[in-house]
């Protein structure tokens, strides 16, 4: 169990109806998450071409991803 998610909305092309919520378990401090989540939020839209972070993004915590 990871103590926090990184979680964002991602949407495939310019479609708000083709939308999602992807949660990345974090493994670190709700700190490193906040100062480093934006980082890996690119990193996953690099390796999921055509999809792009919508509003931001969170760091959530006291659940598995």
């Amino acid at each position: 169990m990871f103590a926090y998610v990184l979680a964002f909305v991602a949407c495939l092309g310019a479609a708000p109806d083709r939308c999602r919520t992807v949660e990345l378990p974090w493994d670190g401090t709700l700190m490193t998450c906040m100062l480093f989540g934006q980082h890996a939020a690119a990193a996953w839209t690099n390796d999921h071409p055509g999809w792009a972070l919508r509003r931001g993004y969170r760091c959530e915590s006291g659940r598995e991803a």
